[in-house]
């Protein structure tokens, strides 16, 4: 039972991954088409200049999928998610 449960998991944790490169996809093109620095995106979304470098670089593990989606909105307030089976 344990096997199965721990599968599960693995893949979930797997496509939260996927979702989370996804949104730092989208925010680090955002910033190079619009010529941001790290700087003027860390004051315009509300972060530090360390998350914005995180989400630049991948760099996911500290940041969460609620997180992305705010920093995205404040970039993008009509940004649209497609969830695909």
């Amino acid at each position: 039972m344990a096997r199965p449960l721990r599968r599960a998991n693995e893949r979930a944790n797997e496509k939260i991954r996927e979702v989370k490169e996804s949104l730092c996809e989208a925010l680090r093109k955002i910033a190079i088409e619009d010529g941001w620095t790290q700087k003027q995106l860390a004051i315009t979304i509300g972060t530090s200049e360390a998350n914005v470098s995180r989400f630049i670089r991948f760099r996911t593990e500290h940041l969460t999928i609620n997180q992305l989606f705010l920093y995205l909105a404040k970039l993008n307030p009509n940004f649209k998610i497609l969830i695909a089976r």
